[in-house]
């Protein structure tokens, strides 16, 4: 899996109690390739769900998975974009702490927030 070294604006993925939105971005990813992230989403989606959201470098496509998202995150073929989750009472499920290795000074992203 790829991760984001920096993307424009910040926080692309939004959601709410059925649907994720992806807003079109720029994005750097790890091995230095700049992609022009077009728009997409997800709807009909069920509520309080934690899912990544990943895009597929060779099928240029969007796609989520659900947590802990395992096939995506052993995979090269994915860029991880972040975690979105559903929810419709306004409370989301919170999410997992990183495992070791994740993120951390390196840059990452959890629950479409950026790890210090």
């Amino acid at each position: 899996m790829h991760k984001l070294v920096a993307l424009t604006p910040l926080y692309p993925v939004t959601s709410d109690d059925t649907t994720i939105s992806i807003a079109a971005f720029d994005g750097t990813i790890d091995d230095g390739r700049e992609i022009e992230f077009p728009s997409g989403g997800f709807t009909s989606l069920p509520s309080g769900v934690k899912y990544g959201v990943f895009w597929h470098i060779v099928d240029e496509e969007y796609s989520i998975s659900e947590e802990p998202s395992t096939v995506e995150i052993g995979s090269n073929a994915y860029v991880f974009i972040g975690w979105a989750a559903t929810s419709t009472t306004g409370t989301y499920p919170t999410p997992d702490d990183p495992p070791p290795g994740w993120g951390g000074s390196g840059g990452g992203w959890q629950n479409n927030n950026p790890i210090p």
